[in-house]
């Protein structure tokens, strides 16, 4: 068997690292905001079907597997998520940059809440998932194991393979 740095399984890639994961969620995310607005003009389209398609094909493709992703996801990709949101939820709401409308305006007159809170949501969830799970489970076991030992004082030691 070969070691793969990284794997697809079930539209989710699987690595060490979730960053890899996070990007390409959130590169799919913009393609689909970018069809939805290629096809669906503002000016042809009432708002409420926008959103719902919007809920239906872009929110999922974010929200699969997030569940999996590190509990702090990194300012960077909350960033990224965030501008992909807003950037279609003012195309939906016909706003302009001259407009002068803050973000939190934008999703209080749309009535949506952020994705990067929904995530939050869903994390905490699988959080509280763990913790009522038997102590002998183990997603419980992992979630509660603490290293034993002691490392030592200092700086690490350079070994000869490090040089």
């Amino acid at each position: 068997m070969t070691n793969k740095g990284t794997f697809s399984y079930l539209g989710c890639s699987i690595s060490c690292q979730n960053v890899k994961d996070i990007c390409v969620k959130i590169s799919k995310f913009l393609q689909i905001t970018e069809i939805i607005n290629r096809i669906l003009k503002t000016s042809q389209i009432r708002k409420y079907a926008r959103l719902k398609i919007y809920r239906t094909l872009a929110l999922p493709t974010v929200l699969y597997g997030c569940e999996t992703w590190q509990l702090s996801i990194r300012e960077q990709d909350k960033s990224r998520l965030t501008s992909a949101e807003i950037k279609f939820m003012r195309r939906t709401e016909k706003y302009t940059w001259q407009d002068y409308k803050t973000n939190k305006y934008t999703l209080s007159e749309i009535k949506i809440s952020p994705v990067v809170k929904k995530i939050q949501n869903y994390l905490n969830t699988l959080i509280k998932h763990f913790r009522r799970m038997n102590r002998d489970r183990l997603p419980h076991l992992i979630m509660k194991y603490q290293p034993f030992g002691k490392r030592s004082q200092g700086r690490s030691v350079k070994r000869l393979l490090e040089s």
